[in-house]
């Protein structure tokens, strides 16, 4: 997966915290993504590389790399500004422990979903609970082969299974079609037939020889309910 598509997934996973504020929430955003990229590192080396990244990503003047960018344009999406009232043009220096004492108060003061199985609410609590709620994405990463939209999607499925239980796959499908903007304006399919099309695709792809499920996982690719097998093994 790109890393602008991985930044935008951790976008949608610090937006659920509400009332943490704009800047909190591109820094806890971009701080998820170090970690989830190298999950070696510690806090303070990522918080630090954090402050770095800041300059660009909180911006409120373009970027002329476009890989990051694109990462400045998802960050004042996710929290509903434009580049009228977006960012800053002058960063001050602070130190690591000073930068964390903030993030730590933005935290107090924000409210934490409700079904987070927090153990506490440290910066570092917090964020080693996102990356368990993004691992689905390593797990989708060792599937080798698959396309940076499929990976998208089944990421996008497998985290609204998540929040949702209740929801069965077609419906699932069906959300993940609308939320992804892949309907085309003018289709002449039905709702059902929408949901069959993108099911037959899925299954078209899990099934070619480039794409390589790991064996560990005990999925047949050539069985003909591939898809739901997939489906199953992930949300579990």
């Amino acid at each position: 997966m790109r890393k602008e598509e991985l930044y935008k997934i951790c976008l949608m996973e610090v937006s659920r915290i509400k009332y943490l504020g704009n800047y909190h929430t591109i820094f806890l955003s971009t701080m998820l993504l170090r970690k989830m990229r190298h999950p070696e590192e510690k806090l303070k080396e990522i918080i630090s590389k954090t402050q770095k990244k800041m300059r660009r990503r909180y911006s409120n003047k373009e970027c002329p790399e476009v890989q990051e960018e694109k990462m400045r344009t998802e960050s004042m999406q996710a929290v509903g500004c434009n580049g009228q009232n977006y960012g800053k043009n002058n960063f001050l220096e602070r130190t690591n422990e000073r930068c964390l004492e903030q993030l730590e108060d933005a935290l107090e003061g924000a409210v934490i979903p409700k079904d987070w199985k927090l153990t506490g609410f440290t910066v570092e609590d917090v964020l080693d609970y996102m990356v368990k709620e993004l691992s689905v994405i390593a797990e989708l990463n060792s599937i080798k082969g698959l396309d940076d939209e499929s990976l998208k999607f089944w990421n996008a499925m497998v985290l609204r299974k998540k929040y949702n239980p209740d929801i069965e796959l077609k419906e699932n499908i069906w959300q993940t079609l609308n939320e992804l903007n892949y309907l085309k304006k003018d289709s002449k399919r039905s709702k059902e037939e929408e949901i069959k099309f993108q099911m037959e695709n899925m299954e078209l792809i899990l099934s070619l020889k480039k794409v390589k499920i790991p064996t560990k996982w005990g999925i047949n690719q050539s069985d003909s309910n591939i898809l739901e097998e997939l489906y199953d093994y992930l949300i579990q």
